[in-house]
């Protein structure tokens, strides 16, 4: 039972650091390729931004008020 636990562990391990890798490229992605149109006057971009900033730091408080970080 303790071998499948390790070769799971190695196989989770593995994922993980390829989502990681892709992390920065989706990003990019999700910027560029908001439909956001830009009339006089509209911050619909920047208040995107905003939000994805507060959702990134909400979410980094919740694993370290969980402690899981």
């Amino acid at each position: 039972m303790g071998l499948i636990n390790i070769e799971q562990n190695k196989t989770t391990k593995i994922f993980t650091v390829a989502s990681v890798f892709f992390m920065p490229a989706t990003l990019i992605a999700s910027i560029y390729g908001m439909n956001v149109r830009f009339p006089q006057g509209s911050d619909a971009f920047w208040i995107t931004m905003a939000l994805m900033v507060v959702a990134s730091g909400a979410t980094i408080w919740f694993f370290r008020y969980k402690r899981w970080l």
